[in-house]
């Protein structure tokens, strides 16, 4: 399969990130990103295919390639908004990435084939409803038999009395827009009936919760 390069800008943006660091997007890795790294110790073995959905940016991807530069991955990003997801691309090839990488909004659909390890960092929520099982069980089919899939969304009070309670500043810039949260019943159904073997409640905090299945 030929891995597709970047999609032709939106007018007034520019195919490549200007190289000027952005004060609201610190490049030190926040707490999940150091999660997802220690994960990847044994999810992605040298040279995967380290698939990445996010709502925010790479800093997951780039705290992977840090901690393990010999391997050689690759990674396919994706991102609902153009300018933050070149970014993540600049980010990325500014910690050394050797491996191949291309970015590609999420609104056009996946583009990558047989992924180790697939990503969906704050991604689910910002999909309508109508297009999220059909985005993961796509997912499943691009990545290989035995590979892992780990997905973070904002954590949803456990209580009904507080569901309507907004959820703001979870993302690691602490700048983020209020964004539907997703109960933990919730992913699991979604990711299960996607077909995603195995999913399970890895870690949650007040800010966040951390699911994991296998293809």
């Amino acid at each position: 399969m030929t891995v597709p390069g970047p999609p032709p800008s939106p007018a007034g943006t520019p195919r490549r990130p200007v190289a000027v660091p952005d004060p609201d997007e610190p490049r030190e890795p926040d707490g999940l990103s150091r999660l997802i790294a220690e994960l990847s110790d044994w999810l992605a073995p040298a040279g995967a295919l380290v698939a990445c959905l996010h709502g925010l940016d790479s800093r997951a991807c780039q705290a992977i390639h840090i901690r393990h530069p010999e391997r050689k991955l690759r990674f396919a990003l994706y991102g609902h908004e153009p300018v933050a997801l070149y970014r993540s691309a600049e980010y990325l090839r500014e910690a050394g990435g050797k491996g191949t990488t291309f970015c590609w909004p999420l609104r056009e659909g996946l583009a990558h084939e047989d992924a180790q390890l697939s990503l969906v960092l704050f991604a689910v929520s910002q999909l309508p409803a109508s297009d999220r099982l059909r985005y993961l069980s796509d997912l499943l089919r691009r990545t290989r038999p035995g590979g892992s899939l780990l997905l973070a969304e904002h954590a949803a009070p456990s209580s009904p009395r507080w569901q309507g309670f907004p959820q703001r500043g979870v993302g690691p810039s602490g700048r983020e827009a209020t964004r539907e949260a997703l109960s933990d019943t919730t992913i699991s159904t979604l990711v299960s009936e996607a077909g995603w073997q195995g999913a399970e409640l890895l870690c949650r905090d007040s800010r966040l919760t951390v699911h994991g299945a296998f293809a």
